[in-house]
């Protein structure tokens, strides 16, 4: 994951900014953030803190999915049905 500092934080939020300046017809920024907040419309710096959030999250659980334990639970449950699909296949054969 790349880092973003504030000043390239900034110069993400200049054009957005620009954007909806021009897009409302005003440079007043509580306006601004109003009308974004209207439209849902969310600003970079809570756009990167999402998906580091999401980025983060996402190692934690593979990080826990391929812990030893859960290995050892699917190695087992594996192991449990490839003997019951020999032992159907037995049973199936014989009758």
């Amino acid at each position: 994951m790349c880092p973003v500092n504030v000043s390239d934080m900034r110069s993400l939020e200049f054009p957005v900014k620009h954007t909806m300046i021009y897009l409302f017809r005003t440079y007043d920024n509580g306006i601004i953030n109003i009308c974004m907040t209207f439209f849902y419309l969310l600003t970079v710096s809570e756009l990167v803190g999402q998906r580091k959030n999401r980025f983060l999250l996402k190692c934690n659980l593979l990080d826990n999915l391929f812990s030893l334990d859960n290995l050892l639970l699917v190695c087992v449950s594996c192991e449990c049905f490839c003997v019951f699909m020999l032992l159907s296949k037995f049973f199936d054969e014989r009758n």
